[in-house]
């Protein structure tokens, strides 16, 4: 089996209670994210000054373009299947206190992921945050998947346009003052169109 790790920052961590962790892996595991009251924006002064109001306005910021679907997410070779196995697990995985909505994985997994999936994975997450979920954010949780490493078995089915990819990971937790970490994986078929792969199923890895 080829198996290559895909490179990614790590956070300092340090030992904490067994309870937590287990209150945030329950969390984690059933998706529900974590929803953020999102309070109004100051906006400028209304006592600005009037040349200052006539000086002409910069030009709004360049959207990002779609391979970079999120600060923490490496970039993608999309016609190499183990690195989209590994971007969809980053995004999937991927949970912060300061999210704008409990959905903001699958702006992080779409685009490595085929429509069929997404729509299953929309219709099986909740749109507002739990009871749990709100203590994480409150404590200022987030979850990432580190060390992630694809692999392609030379026992997987394979046919020219479908793959299995088995991708064995840390699923981590960090809050301020610690976090905690716990071996995780799950296996991953691929399907190509036009060229590039995308993740069409997933299975967890027992």
């Amino acid at each position: 089996m080829s198996a290559r790790p895909v490179t990614r920052r790590r956070r300092t961590r340090r030992p904490v209670a067994a309870a937590w962790a287990v209150g945030a892996l329950c969390c984690a595991l059933a998706l529900s994210g974590c929803s953020q009251d999102g309070g109004a924006t100051p906006g400028p002064s209304p006592s600005a000054d009037r040349d200052a109001s006539a000086a002409p306005r910069p030009s709004p910021p360049e959207p990002s373009p779609v391979d970079d679907a999120g600060p923490d997410l490496p970039d993608v070779d999309r016609t190499d299947p183990e690195q989209v196995a590994a971007a969809f697990v980053h995004g999937f995985v991927h949970r912060a206190p300061d999210d704008p909505t409990v959905r903001e994985y699958l702006r992080l997994v779409e685009p490595f992921t085929t429509e069929r999936l997404l729509t299953e994975l929309r219709e099986s997450t909740e749109e507002w945050c739990d009871r749990s979920c709100r203590e994480e954010r409150e404590r200022g949780v987030r979850v990432s998947a580190d060390a992630v490493t694809p692999a392609i078995s030379d026992a997987a089915p394979r046919t020219e346009d479908e793959v299995w990819v088995q991708v064995s990971y840390e699923m981590a937790w960090s809050w301020p003052g610690g976090g905690d970490s716990m071996p995780a994986g799950v296996s991953l078929k691929l399907v190509r169109a036009d060229g590039t792969w995308r993740v069409d199923r997933r299975t967890t890895a027992g």
